[in-house]
C-alpha cells in the first residue's frame, strides 16, 4: 500500500491512500477493507457515486433522498384538501368557543 500527502489545501493533513484494485469481467471492484472505513462504510455495503473526470474515475461515498413530484392536479388535490381541514377545524374551534361560554354563564 502507497501513501503520501494531498495536495490539495482542505485535505492538508489527510494521507492519500493508493492500491491495486482488481476489476473482473462484470465490472465489479471490491475496495480495500481500511478505504471501506475511511469513508464510513466499514463491515456495512452503501452507495457511492462514480464520477468520470479527466484523470480517471472518482469514487465517493453518496446517498439515496426519496424524491416525490407531482402533477399539478395532484397539488390541486393537496390544497383542497388543507382547505377542508382548515375549514373542519374552525368549525371545531367555533363549537369549543360556544360550548365553554355555555358552560361559564
Amino acid at each position: 500500500m502507497k501513501s503520501r500527502p494531498c495536495i490539495f489545501q482542505e485535505f492538508k493533513n489527510v494521507e492519500i491512500m493508493t492500491k491495486m484494485i482488481l476489476m473482473n469481467e462484470r465490472g465489479m471492484v471490491t475496495l480495500p477493507k481500511r478505504m471501506r472505513q475511511r469513508i464510513g462504510y466499514g463491515e456495512t455495503s452503501g452507495i457511492l457515486v462514480a464520477e468520470e473526470r479527466p484523470e480517471g474515475i472518482l469514487l465517493r461515498p453518496g446517498s439515496v433522498v426519496a424524491v416525490e413530484s407531482y402533477s399539478p392536479e395532484r397539488i390541486a388535490e393537496f390544497e383542497s384538501a388543507d382547505a377542508e381541514l382548515a375549514d373542519f377545524a374552525a368549525g371545531l374551534r367555533k363549537a369549543a368557543k360556544k360550548s365553554e361560554s355555555e358552560s361559564f354563564p
